[in-house]
């Protein structure tokens, strides 16, 4: 099970994946699924759900606002995106 970490920018994704990665997670950044960009194309990270809370924490600290989290679960070979933050 992974979660999605939506944030304002691909910038602020891709700076926050790269604070993850410098300190050792594993991270990725990758395109936001249609069903929940809200405008557009942009990117995400994706995440272990473990880490859902260290990623908020790791954002504040760097003046990234981590939006929404939503946790993907896969349901009849589809995706199942539940908001938890």
């Amino acid at each position: 099970m992974y979660c999605l970490a939506i944030v304002d920018s691909g910038n602020y994704a891709y700076r926050l994946y790269s604070i993850m990665r410098n300190k050792g997670y594993d991270v990725e950044v990758v395109s936001t699924p249609c069903k929940l960009a809200k405008s557009g194309c942009s990117y995400c990270i994706k995440l272990p759900f473990e880490y859902k809370d260290l990623i908020v924490k790791e954002g504040l600290e760097n003046n990234i606002y981590v939006r929404e989290i939503y946790k993907v679960t896969t349901l009849d070979c589809k995706n199942v995106y539940e908001r938890i933050k």
